[in-house]
């Protein structure tokens, strides 16, 4: 997975391995209109997405018909500027912010989700 700020688009990408090399072949793209990906993460069928611009954390499921809202958390509060990008361990989730360069730390556990806009 890739995200573009700008565009607010990610995109689904296959490694490829062969005898000559090794590629990555693009399989989907998606648009996510009025969010710009600051960092993402794929897991058990869900797209986690941090907007860099309101720091909402939203959990997509995905498929080749695209995506679709599940839902969401608001980390405004407790980051301290823009994310620059993210990650999750079985029990944290991990966002590295760039300005004033910090790492923050979430416990799953203690994440407070609500259904996403948009969501079935």
């Amino acid at each position: 997975w890739a995200g573009e700020a700008r565009a607010g688009m990610v995109y689904r990408y296959i490694i490829v391995h062969c005898l000559t090399g090794t590629s990555l072949t693009p399989l989907n793209q998606y648009p996510l209109p009025g969010a710009a990906p600051g960092g993402l993460f794929s897991s058990g069928g869900l797209l986690w997405v941090l907007d860099s611009a309101t720091r909402k954390l939203t959990r997509y499921r995905f498929d080749a018909a695209g995506l679709t809202p599940a839902d969401e958390t608001n980390l405004s509060g407790a980051l301290t500027g823009p994310p620059a990008s993210m990650t999750l361990s079985p029990d944290a989730l991990w966002v590295l912010v760039s300005s004033p360069p910090s790492l923050h730390r979430f416990a799953l556990d203690r994440l407070s989700w609500k259904a996403a806009s948009g969501s079935r």
